[in-house]
C-alpha cells in the first residue's frame, strides 16, 4: 500500500510545477485593471464551497468586458460592488485573473506540491517500516 503514496506524490508535484509555470506565463503577458464585481458564483463540491467573482472592466480601447475568474476563493471573499485590481490576457480579455497571490493560482501549485512531497515522503516513510517489520 505505501507504493500508492510514492506513485501519487510526484504526479501531485508534477501538477503543481505544472500550475506554477502556467501562472508564471500569464503573468509575464497579463495586463492590469480594475474592474467591479457584479455577481460572486458560487461553486459546491462535496463539502466545500468555492466562489467565482464575475467582474466588469473596460479594456483600453473603451470595450467593456465581463467575465468569472478562473481561480475560486472561500465564500465571503468579495462581494457584488466590490472594486478588485485584475490581470488580463490581452489576447482574450475574458481570461482574468484576481490581482495577488490568492487569486493567481499560486497558492494553488503550492499545496499540490507540498502534498505531493508529503505523499513521496510518507510512502517511504511507511515502506520502510513495513520493510524493517518484515
Amino acid at each position: 500500500m505505501p507504493w500508492v503514496f510514492a506513485l501519487v506524490g510526484p504526479v501531485l508535484v508534477y501538477r503543481g510545477v505544472v500550475s506554477l509555470r502556467t501562472d508564471s506565463r500569464f503573468q509575464r503577458t497579463a495586463q492590469r485593471a480594475v474592474g467591479v464585481v457584479t455577481q460572486v458564483r458560487r461553486d459546491h463540491t462535496g463539502d466545500t464551497s468555492y466562489d467565482y467573482p464575475v467582474v466588469r472592466f473596460n479594456l483600453p480601447d473603451g470595450r467593456t468586458v465581463e467575465a468569472a475568474a478562473v481561480q475560486g476563493a472561500a465564500p465571503g471573499r468579495g462581494s457584488e460592488g466590490d472594486r478588485v485590481d485584475l490581470l488580463y490576457n490581452p489576447e482574450n480579455p475574458t481570461d482574468i485573473r484576481i490581482a495577488g497571490f490568492m487569486g493567481s493560482g499560486q497558492m494553488g501549485g503550492i499545496v499540490l506540491i507540498i502534498m505531493g512531497v508529503m505523499f513521496v515522503l510518507m510512502g517511504v516513510g511507511i515502506g520502510s517500516i513495513f520493510l524493517l517489520v518484515g
